[in-house]
């Protein structure tokens, strides 16, 4: 082990039990930006054009690879560089998320579940592990029929995208209040009926109120500990794009001639 890889492993600090690799990024990484830009008060504009320039080293990277992959004249670079630059692009986006209280589990399951449902498939996440252990359904014996949703997801799928933890079950658009109750007893925990308070429904139409403009319909619902009600939206320009967006966000768009058609 050279001088220089022991004194990094000598540096690392036992996490504290129960501190998943992506926690102990976020606190770490927090740590590291105050004794670096000494201060506790992030920099989102620098943090963004951070992000911009590891993004486009992992470009460079990759273009020197299939360079020498096609046997063209030019300098080389190596996977482990490519690794390096894929790691400070992760870095990044937890510094940027960090700036803006968004958590990376809770937020790429939501958006990577969110076009999952608009697309049909069945390939879900999970937000975070369930902080115990669930009773999940034993498997079929044999050629026993196994039950699926709509998209095709078993109980055992369902149980693993519900729980989340003791306290919360994240609500569903495509299960009644008496399913997750089912659900819940089958691994001890409360459940939560779906949200009464939602003032969008399923197919509505909807619009952003702010920034980018980004016009659908809605898809399907989230709930995280930064947004209780959140909606994924389907762009009715572009067929399959899924962007996930708090309540707040959204308003109720007319339905136009145009929209109808692409109904």
């Amino acid at each position: 082990m050279s001088n220089k890889l022991a004194q990094r492993v000598h540096s690392v600090s036992t996490p504290p039990a129960g501190e998943d690799f992506l926690q102990q990024l976020r606190r770490v990484n927090g740590e590291r930006w105050k004794a670096w830009a000494k201060s506790d008060d992030p920099d989102p504009l620098y943090m963004s054009n951070e992000f911009g320039g590891e993004a486009g080293e992992v470009q460079n990277v990759v273009k020197k690879l299939v360079r020498e992959s096609r046997g063209w004249k030019g300098s080389r670079a190596t996977v482990e560089q490519l690794g390096d630059e894929i790691a400070d692009c992760i870095i990044c986006l937890d510094s940027l998320a960090r700036a803006y209280g968004l958590h990376l589990p809770e937020i790429i399951s939501a958006k990577f579940n969110a076009t999952s449902e608009a697309n049909g498939f069945p390939h879900w996440l999970a937000a975070e592990p369930a902080s115990h252990p669930c009773k999940l359904p034993a498997e079929p014996a044999g050629d026993e029929p196994v039950e699926r949703d709509n998209l095709g997801r078993t109980d055992a799928d369902l149980l693993r995208l519900i729980a989340k933890d003791h306290q919360r079950l994240a609500p569903s658009a495509h299960h009644s209040a008496d399913t997750l109750r089912e659900i819940a007893d089958r691994m001890d925990l409360p459940a939560t009926p779906p949200n009464p308070e939602r003032k969008f429904t399923v197919g509505q139409r909807v619009t952003k109120t702010k920034g980018s403009s980004w016009t659908g319909r809605i898809v399907g619902f989230y709930s995280t500990a930064f947004t209780a009600i959140g909606y994924a939206v389907e762009s009715e320009a572009e067929t399959g794009s899924v962007q996930i967006y708090p309540e707040a966000a959204l308003s109720a768009a007319p339905i136009t001639a145009s929209a109808e058609e692409a109904q």
